[in-house]
């Protein structure tokens, strides 16, 4: 399984950046996680959208949803005659009509297996976990401290992860984890990898992967363009 990085800002782009979308692929499976803005033009870039099996959705503020617009536009435009399965917190408006196909909060293929975690965060969030041949990814979504996250993410390959805040800005009603938050959950759920995204443009990028580094040393931020090995 890899972990394609179309976008990792939040809750605004940086400058020819893009917010939250990743692809998660193995050899016959498409799964998008996420579609903030700008994150559809890297998407077509990569793969058919009208190919992917489904969109999991973490939530529905804009800045991971804002492109999902136009891929309903794109889908229509081209005729697609399937609906594109969608997992999420709750059905939407977004999602109504038959270009999309509203799945729930969890998806089970021949291959894949899809749950999710209900997070805490300002509107209703979800964490999801992909396990493909014994191999398995964790995505945060938007979230701070929620208790049980850690046991659902226990012995992930790789879990990317919410680091919005310096830990000097983290308190415990915000909206988001600091990066020390992120790498002790790494930590305690004993992770291969932690990849540190929703990255606000206006903090230091690097203030951000030291803070987490002194807790969990296998710590990378997800760099856009970027393939990660699960």
């Amino acid at each position: 399984m890899k972990l394609h990085i179309l976008g990792m800002n939040g809750p605004f782009p940086a400058p020819a950046g893009a917010c939250s979308g990743y692809l998660a692929t193995t050899e016959s499976r498409r799964f998008l996680l996420d579609i903030g803005a700008g994150v559809f033009a890297r998407l077509i870039a990569s793969t058919d959208p009208a190919a992917l099996d489904a969109v999991l959705l973490s939530h529905f503020h804009h800045d991971h949803i804002s492109d999902l617009g136009v891929l309903r536009y794109y889908l229509s435009f081209n005729g697609q005659e399937r609906a594109l399965p969608v997992l999420a917190p709750s059905r939407d408006p977004l999602l109504e009509g038959d270009l999309f196909c509203f799945k729930g909060d969890s998806l089970s293929l021949s291959d894949v297996t899809i749950t999710s975690f209900r997070v805490r965060h300002t509107v209703s969030a979800l964490a999801y976990k992909i396990t493909y041949c014994g191999k398995t990814l964790v995505y945060s979504g938007d979230m701070n401290e929620t208790e049980g996250f850690a046991d659902f993410t226990h012995g992930a390959d790789l879990l990317l992860c919410d680091a919005c805040l310096p830990s000097v800005l983290w308190q415990e009603t915000a909206p988001h984890l600091s990066a020390r938050h992120a790498a002790c959950i790494a930590r305690e759920a004993g992770v291969g990898r932690l990849l540190l995204t929703h990255m606000n443009p206006h903090y230091s990028e690097t203030e951000i992967l030291e803070e987490a580094r002194a807790v969990f040393k296998d710590t990378m931020i997800a760099a856009s363009g970027v393939v990660y090995a699960c």
